[in-house]
């Protein structure tokens, strides 16, 4: 059966689809997003929480003006590193390697 559009005794539309057409759009949105690939290490598992917490921190102070860019983006990065993001992407980069 082929698809068709027909209008509704209420003014709305109702859409019929051939399982074909609803086959590409399922596909369509599947690909839209990107893949997410998880994994963990043991820095990561460790240090994660406060590295969330503290980007949700500097990030709000960036955004709300407290402290100006370059300066927040600054002192964010010695903070990652400071609590460990630096090992953290270490890691991540050498399981991500091996996962390839």
């Amino acid at each position: 059966m082929a698809g068709y559009i027909e209008q509704k005794e209420n003014g709305g539309w109702a859409q019929s689809w051939t399982p074909e057409e609803i086959e590409v759009e399922e596909e369509s949105a599947r690909n839209a997003f990107r893949r997410i690939v998880t994994f963990s290490t043991q820095t990561g598992e460790l240090v994660s929480s406060d590295i969330g917490k503290a980007k949700v921190e500097y990030f709000t102070k960036i955004i709300m003006g407290v402290l100006p860019l370059e300066e927040g983006w600054s002192q964010w990065l010695n903070e990652f590193d400071r609590l460990g993001g630096a090992t953290w992407t270490k890691e991540m980069n050498q399981v991500y390697e091996k996962m390839k």
